[in-house]
């Protein structure tokens, strides 16, 4: 097996003891277009439409993003060029839009603070073709059941695969289909465990008026890395999905290996129990978390 370059790469840059060689500056890229720019890349919106669903109506704005995210290839930690289109579905009266909010002092806004929110990554082969290999289509109608009864907003971030991208998912799965597990089989491909990128999630929550969130999600790295972004995260709620006989290793192993806070029997092959007892660095709410498994 050799390595897939992901389709999302544009340019690759090796970094050195003194930072980026040859790295992505604000100043090296047009500064008249609209959208802001981070360290890492520019993010912009684009436009908002109504979008009926079966599950009723909701907001939907489009944002575009492109800039670099740091990863290993071949033993060297190096940047990788994305281009990518997040879009975010709004229930309720849900912050406000900039343009809305001049001349409303930060943190004022009634519907800013502790604003369910989930950060979610596409997955084109449970949420279209329906596979039953992870629990990421039953956790975006989690999602949006609960945004839709509560209000709030889901940032669905076009990131297939941890980020591989859709092909290199697929090998990944056919080395899984060969007994490796979800990590081992990224590592053998020559991928991070995980090589998602957030930096776009600042802009895109600063834009929608959303000064903290309730963030949606049993992932710890992912806090963590939002956190480490300047989101502040005011409480979590899990997203628990019971497992099916095709998913429960995958979900194993995102608790034993990933840390991911899941509610799973012990294995009995070997006993263990997941990850159930971990908490996460985040404070949770009361009632727990939101299960679509009872």
């Amino acid at each position: 097996w050799q390595r897939r370059i992901s389709p999302h790469l544009r340019l690759s840059l090796s970094l050195n003891a003194g930072g980026i060689a040859g790295g992505v500056s604000p100043d090296s890229l047009p500064a008249d277009e609209p959208g802001e720019w981070s360290s890492e890349g520019r993010t912009e919106f684009i436009a908002e439409c109504q979008l009926p669903t079966d599950k009723g109506m909701f907001r939907l704005r489009s944002y575009r993003y492109r800039g670099a995210k740091v990863v290993t290839r071949n033993g060297e930690r190096v940047l990788e060029w994305i281009e990518m289109e997040p879009v975010v579905m709004v229930s309720g009266d849900v912050g406000k839009p900039r343009a809305e909010s001049e001349g409303v002092p930060e943190g004022k806004g009634s519907n800013s603070e502790g604003v369910l929110v989930r950060v979610h990554d596409q997955c084109f082969t449970s949420e279209v073709l329906g596979s039953k290999r992870c629990d990421c289509k039953e956790q975006l109608d989690l999602a949006l059941d609960y945004i839709k009864a509560h209000s709030g907003a889901i940032i669905y971030m076009p990131q297939e695969g941890r980020g591989i991208g859709l092909a290199n998912k697929i090998a990944a799965y056919e080395l899984q289909d060969g007994g490796l597990d979800t990590v081992d089989a990224n590592r053998h491909l020559g991928f991070d465990d995980d090589e998602r990128s957030y930096d776009c999630v600042p802009f895109i929550l600063k834009d929608l008026g959303i000064n903290s969130v309730e963030l949606m999600t049993n992932n710890p790295y992912k806090i963590n890395s939002l956190t480490d972004m300047g989101v502040k995260i005011s409480s979590t709620t899990r997203s628990l999905v019971a497992p099916n006989k095709f998913n429960e290793k995958y979900l194993r192993t995102k608790a034993n290996r990933m840390d991911h806070f899941l509610d799973l029997a012990p294995d009995p092959d070997t006993g263990s129990i997941s990850s159930t007892d971990n908490a996460l660095p985040a404070p949770s709410p009361p009632n727990g978390g939101v299960d679509a498994g009872t």
